[in-house]
């Protein structure tokens, strides 16, 4: 059950096949229909996307796909990437209980060992200097085995615990973890920054990236107060905006 006191969780809609999680919830928002902290889920989406418009691979029924309203007014736009970071790290501490060597592909995947189990997608609206809303959409892989030759490098929980979970019991996880990151967020955010630095996935190792169809080597040394990769290309660190440059695994 949801705590009473909780915010994230304590609204759901379920839906058996929906376009997309973040899409309703979006549609519900522009009604006026969407109180904060409502999570939608659903066994099927038809246009799930993730990053950079990419399609979300997932069985019917096997995995978690879910979205997350919010109206954190307290955070400025400057520093929007501090839902980036709480999203991951607790979406992480939810994979850590079964599962080593969790940690956080910038800007928000979250990796195990070099396999992607989850993927997030957020969606910012300003209002003046604020975010009025944010729509948080989470793929998270947990009964899934098997994905199509396109997706090389995909794990589940059940491929990392070798035993298959109930699906509610990680909503209803992932929902108190992020509750909790949401309200330690106003008073506890550089904590959170520093745990999300320590988290990054081959940080200090030599790895490869593309930036304009380009390859080029360099070093992931951390991110910046706005939440830019920097990345040390011989001894030069460059920093680099959600976009400009991704990681080749």
């Amino acid at each position: 059950m949801i705590s009473s006191d909780q915010t994230i969780g304590l609204y759901r809609l379920h839906f058996t096949q929906v376009d997309s999680t973040n899409i309703e919830a979006k549609r519900l928002l522009d009604k006026g229909e969407a109180k904060e902290g409502l999570v939608i889920t659903a066994d099927l989406q038809t246009q799930g996307r993730g990053q950079y418009g990419r399609v979300w691979e997932s069985e019917i029924g096997l995995n978690i796909m879910m979205s997350v309203v919010l109206s954190p007014l307290f955070i400025k736009v400057a520093d929007q990437f501090a839902l980036n970071i709480l999203t991951s790290l607790a979406v992480a501490d939810v994979v850590n209980d079964y599962s080593e060597s969790t940690k956080v592909k910038w800007p928000n995947d979250v990796y195990v060992k070099n396999k992607k189990i989850a993927g997030i997608l957020i969606q910012n609206y300003i209002q003046g200097n604020s975010i009025r809303h944010s729509i948080i959409g989470i793929g998270l892989n947990v009964n899934q085995s098997t994905w199509p030759d396109d997706v090389p490098n995909a794990t589940s929980l059940y491929l990392e615990s070798d035993k298959q979970l109930e699906k509610e019991i990680i909503i209803r996880a992932l929902c108190q973890k992020l509750d909790e990151r949401y309200k330690r967020l106003p008073i506890d955010s550089k904590s959170m920054f520093s745990e999300y630095q320590k988290k990054l996935f081959r940080r200090d190792e030599l790895s490869i990236f593309e930036k304009e169809e380009t390859q080029l080597e360099g070093t992931i040394k951390g991110i910046d107060d706005s939440g830019r990769l920097l990345v040390d290309h011989s001894s030069t660190i460059h920093a680099y905006n959600h976009g400009e440059i991704s990681q080749v695994i």
